[in-house]
């Protein structure tokens, strides 16, 4: 038992925790009751309790670290984590030689650079004059039907003929484009309402998303590869 005068004044003056830390008293290690006894305040940690005493505090369970709560996880920064490279693209096909100078000659003629011509025609059907997609695209240059007859294109299968309608079908996106090449073949691919819906930026569609890149590549390694001294 421990006797202690003016309780009330105390109380007031000292938290409960403060009092328990000064008289000796784990809350781990037994229960506390209170009472009075004259004027003091009387304390007890006796496992069962005194006549008179009241229950201040149960003892307190064990609490495992896994229960106790945890105080939240400062705010820090995340790693940063560099992006994965993107795959290569593939090299460009090479440009069948008697196409060299044809090539060249629809270029000249629609103020369009040939190698740009090369990659189109690479990436839309490798050169197969004979190519079909499952949209109806034909030949070379892989022209729509309403677009070979828009630009004059008689005989969709002809080389020559198919290549100066995608000349011609280039060159007026480039027009209407502003010279932008990245939209006019993001357009030649998806369609001009496409890019516009797309408020001028390529549209988020897959296939045109790979597309753009790849023939703006390939224009790149022709415009090299022309430059490189005939053997």
């Amino acid at each position: 038992m421990l006797p202690l005068d003016n309780p009330h004044k105390r109380l007031r003056r000292l938290g409960l925790g403060v009092w328990l830390g000064i008289c000796g008293f784990s809350p781990a290690q037994a229960q506390i009751y209170v009472g009075y006894q004259g004027d003091g305040v009387v304390l007890s940690n006796f496992s069962s309790p005194e006549a008179g005493l009241t229950l201040l505090m149960p003892a307190a369970l064990p609490i495992s670290l896994e229960d106790a709560p945890q105080a939240p996880a400062p705010d820090l920064p995340l790693p940063l984590v560099a992006a994965p490279p993107a795959m290569p693209l593939p090299a460009a096909p090479a440009l069948p030689r008697p196409l060299h100078a044809l090539f060249d000659r629809v270029g000249r003629e629609h103020g369009l650079p040939a190698p740009l011509l090369a990659a189109v025609a690479a990436v839309e059907s490798g050169f197969d004059a004979r190519a079909q997609s499952p949209k109806g695209a034909l030949g070379l240059m892989q022209l729509m039907p309403d677009t070979a007859r828009q630009h004059g294109v008689r005989q969709v299968f002809s080389v020559e003929d198919n290549l100066r309608g995608g000349a011609l079908h280039l060159r007026g996106l480039l027009r209407r484009f502003s010279g932008n090449t990245t939209l006019a073949l993001a357009a030649y691919n998806a369609g001009e309402q496409a890019v516009r819906r797309a408020g001028d930026r390529v549209p988020d569609i897959e296939e045109t998303r790979r597309y753009v890149p790849r023939v703006l590549a390939w224009q790149a390694d022709y415009a090299r590869r022309a430059q490189r001294p005939a053997r």
